[in-house]
């Protein structure tokens, strides 16, 4: 029997405010646009959309990421 190493995935983390986001129900409750944006726009929102399973809404975040700014005009 040969055994193959398997990575386990990594799990990102989206905290909002005090509570940590674990599903997109949880992330629509603690909505804030201040703490959102950043992640936005590095990617980490796409991949942990693409992480709970909502391929379709992390496609669309990618594609509308792509055409904004720094976010200075944000705050």
């Amino acid at each position: 029997m040969r055994l193959e190493p398997k990575a386990k995935p990594i799990r990102i983390r989206i905290k909002l405010g005090e509570n940590e986001c674990s599903s997109l129900i949880s992330l629509k409750n603690n909505f804030s646009v201040r703490e959102l944006y950043p992640l936005f726009k590095d990617g980490r929102l796409e991949r942990w959309l693409m992480q709970v399973g909502e391929t379709k809404l992390a496609n669309d975040v990618s594609s509308i990421s792509k055409q904004c700014g720094d976010g200075s005009d944000v705050y």
